[in-house]
């Protein structure tokens, strides 16, 4: 979850011309980042050759 002073150094990198929902975008691929690295961090991830399969199931 994102901290307020994260939202807050978002808000100030964006254009000035940025519309709200170029705003709320950004904070949720922020946001996406952040958990994917935490994923990371926890060794909560899937292999090359795992993708792959779960892929070849789901395409049948």
């Amino acid at each position: 979850m994102l901290l307020k002073k994260q939202i807050i150094e978002t808000i100030e990198k964006m254009p000035t011309d940025a519309t709200t929902e170029d705003l709320i975008e950004r904070i949720i691929f922020i946001q996406k980042i952040e958990e994917g690295i935490k994923d990371v961090d926890l060794n909560n991830v899937v292999n090359e050759s795992e993708v792959d399969n779960l892929i070849e199931k789901w395409s049948k």
